[in-house]
């Protein structure tokens, strides 16, 4: 008889799902926390925020701006990016808005947001 069943043999996956389990009972909010952690890793992803306003119907030029804006760059500070005017900037917000369907930034935000949401959703299911 082994004296240190520890140390008895199991597979990986056994070993990690028991490990994990053990973990959630230990710290009940440790899932609610790994979750978030997966949420902000799509805030961060740059290419997901791309895959996002390229599923809104933006062209290249608005997608580039929205990724800008989500980055948390001013109008001006766009403008010299991207080399182009204010003014330039302030039209193709509104045709962003416009094919969205938000009336701001905040809506366009918690849209991307809902987005990220129902994305984490569907593969945790």
């Amino acid at each position: 008889m082994n004296e240190m069943p520890f140390l008895e043999k199991t597979d990986h996956a056994t070993a990690k799902a028991q490990t994990q389990s053990e973990a959630l009972m230990l710290c009940p909010h440790l899932q609610n926390f790994l979750k978030l952690r997966y949420v902000a890793s799509f805030w961060r992803n740059r290419n997901f925020r791309v895959w996002f306003f390229n599923t809104q119907g933006l062209s290249k030029r608005e997608g580039e701006i929205g990724a800008l804006i989500f980055d948390g760059l001013e109008l001006a500070q766009i403008a010299k990016q991207l080399f182009i005017s204010e003014a330039t900037i302030r039209e193709h917000l509104k045709k962003i808005y416009l094919k969205m369907g938000v009336h701001s930034r905040t809506e366009m935000f918690a849209a991307y947001i809902n987005t990220c949401r129902k994305t984490i959703s569907d593969s945790l299911s």
